[in-house]
C-alpha cells in the first residue's frame, strides 16, 4: 500500500475512539496491521480495529510529558517507548511509518523545558526534569536509572535539592 505524499486519513471512528480533546491536532499517522498509530499535539495514540468494517476495538494513548524516550526498532517495526514511570510500550509503526518516529521524538523533546542529571552512584543517575504540557503548564518529574533507590536518604536529599533549585530557576517556587 503506497500513500504517496499525503498521510493516510484516519477514519472518524478511530478519532472518536482515541478521545481527542478540543484543539488536539493529528500530526503524523501510520496505518499498522490491525489498526492505526498516530501522533497528535498532545499524545501518542494506538487504536486497534476489528473486522472488515475496521470498527475500533481498543484505544491506548500516552501524553508526551509521560514519555521518557522513544527509540525506533526498524526490524520489529515498533517504537520502543519508555515511560517516566519505568514502564515500556512497544508501539507498532508498520512498514511505512513515514514521519511518525521523527514526530514522536520531536514532541517528546519539545516537552522538556530543562533537565538536570544528578549522579547518585558511579554511572547511575536521577534526572530531574521540568516538562511542559500542551496546556502550557510546567511540572517537575524525577526519573531514576535502573537500580537507583529514590527512598535512599542520600539520593532523596540530592533529588530534593536539585528539584528545589530547578523550581526556583523556573519561577515555580517562591
Amino acid at each position: 500500500m503506497r500513500w504517496g505524499r499525503r498521510r493516510p486519513r484516519l477514519p472518524a471512528a478511530v478519532v472518536t475512539a482515541a478521545s481527542l480533546v478540543p484543539g488536539e491536532r493529528v500530526l503524523a499517522v501510520a496505518a499498522v496491521e490491525g489498526g492505526w498509530t498516530f501522533a497528535t499535539t498532545h499524545a501518542l495514540h494506538v487504536v486497534t480495529t476489528l473486522g472488515e468494517e475496521g470498527e475500533p476495538d481498543t484505544a491506548r494513548s500516552v501524553r508526551w510529558v509521560d514519555v521518557r524516550t522513544a527509540t525506533t526498532v526498524p526490524e520489529e517495526r515498533v517504537l520502543d517507548v519508555r515511560l517516566v514511570d519505568g514502564a515500556r510500550w512497544a508501539v507498532p509503526v508498520g512498514t511505512a511509518p513515514r514521519r511518525l518516529p521523527e514526530t514522536v521524538r520531536e514532541r517528546v523533546q519539545n516537552s522538556v523545558v530543562q533537565t538536570y542529571p544528578v549522579e547518585v552512584r558511579r554511572g547511575r543517575h536521577v534526572h530531574v526534569a521540568a516538562r511542559r504540557t500542551p496546556e502550557e503548564q510546567v511540572h517537575v518529574q524525577v526519573m531514576a536509572d535502573a537500580g537507583v533507590d529514590l527512598s535512599d536518604p542520600e539520593v532523596a536529599a540530592l533529588v530534593a535539592e536539585t528539584r528545589e533549585r530547578l523550581e526556583r530557576e523556573l519561577g515555580l517556587r517562591g
